[in-house]
């Protein structure tokens, strides 16, 4: 066997309510903490009072950044740190879906290495001092929380950027099925399906290994029986705590493997049309299986067993479909698409490392499929 290694050093709680207690996950020599959310919805649920509640009956005083936006900007995450440096926070509590919680992450690595967000990506060594981080997911699919990623938008070059480093895990997560409760049904689905292409993609990435692959199959057999049953009954917290499970489970994995060509193609639907990150990969989740069908037999055979179906299937079970879904591209993006994909080191670590070409075959699987 190859060698390998697997570490999360984030402490992970699953409590119901928990978010009222969430100072406590905090260092006790922590005084005052950046909160980080988006524009509207931790504070329009009332999750941020509660955080800020929390904090002040533990003695420690609460600094709010809510200027995140989906796809949160290099900018951005400039202005946050400049806001943590100059209230002198010593820990950042992130609040939210998988924008919010990558740009706390963000947050804490470039306020805690004195660097702003673009020298922090460039920077070798990479850079280290990360602020303790609790992430706090309201979403039920990036899994951020269980990762050293954060993606980040590079606008002015129209793409996404990973700022990870060895050091840059959460210090603690906390898993509160209640957060996740308040999602409309179209958010609850593309954040399962999210969660599903983690997944999925880690099993079949080259980089898979024992411990990667056996969280992977946790999560796929967790998304297989709870994300419809959300679907059915939003308000079944059972259900919506196991897809938190999921998602961190998948998150385990991608942390150890990365993702794999769905995702590297996805950022583009996302970037260029507004499609949200997890129904972008849902759309592609089913061509990548097929490529990968030759390729890996034995992990797609046990990828649609976990399922109960094949990918493609259970996807549009859960209300996914590519004659409705998929955006209308313009001549030639396909091909850029695809070029742009063909880059990444996810793609090559897709079984058969496709090629520009390949990944175009692999979208136009997708605009003819329906």
């Amino acid at each position: 066997m190859t060698s390998w290694h697997f570490h999360i050093p984030t402490h992970t709680v699953t409590a119901r309510g928990g978010l009222s207690r969430v100072a406590g996950l905090l260092p006790a020599g922590a005084a005052r903490v950046l909160v980080v959310c988006g524009k509207h919805s931790a504070r329009a649920h009332g999750f941020l009072d509660r955080a800020v509640r929390s904090l002040e009956e533990a003695g420690k005083t609460a600094v709010v950044f809510d200027g995140v936006e989906e796809n949160p900007a290099l900018d951005t995450i400039d202005r946050g740190v400049a806001h943590a440096q100059a209230e002198r926070t010593g820990a950042v509590i992130g609040i939210g879906g998988g924008s919010a919680l990558d740009a706390a992450k963000a947050v804490a690595v470039c306020a805690g290495a004195g660097m702003a967000v673009r020298a922090a990506l460039k920077a070798d060594p990479a850079p280290c001092g990360m602020l303790p981080f609790v992430a706090v997911p309201t979403t039920a699919g990036t899994g951020s929380e269980a990762t050293q990623y954060a993606l980040l938008t590079d606008d002015a070059r129209g793409d996404k950027l990973n700022l990870a480093t060895s050091a840059s895990f959460p210090a603690a997560a906390l898993l509160d099925a209640e957060l996740t409760a308040t999602m409309p049904r179209d958010l609850t689905r593309d954040t399962g399906l999210d969660a599903l292409s983690h997944a999925v993609e880690s099993m079949l990435s080259e980089r898979a290994q024992p411990l990667s692959s056996a969280m992977a199959e946790a999560a796929i057999a967790r998304v297989a029986r709870h994300l419809p049953r959300v679907l059915d009954a939003p308000g079944d917290l059972d259900a919506r705590e196991e897809m938190l499970v999921a998602a961190n489970l998948a998150g385990r994995a991608i942390a150890h493997t990365g993702t794999a060509a769905c995702h590297a193609l996805s950022y583009h639907f996302t970037l260029r049309h507004g499609v949200h990150h997890g129904r972008a990969c849902g759309l592609l989740l089913p061509a990548l299986v097929e490529w990968c069908r030759r390729r890996a037999p034995g992990k797609t055979e046990r990828i649609e067993l976990l399922l109960g179906m094949p990918v493609g299937r259970f996807i549009e079970e859960c209300g996914l479909h590519p004659a409705t879904d998929v955006p209308r591209l313009a001549d030639g993006e396909l091909e850029a698409m695809a070029a742009q994909a063909a880059a990444r080191s996810s793609t090559r670590a897709t079984p058969g490392a496709p090629g520009a070409d390949d990944l175009k075959a692999m979208l136009y699987r997708v605009w003819t499929t329906h």
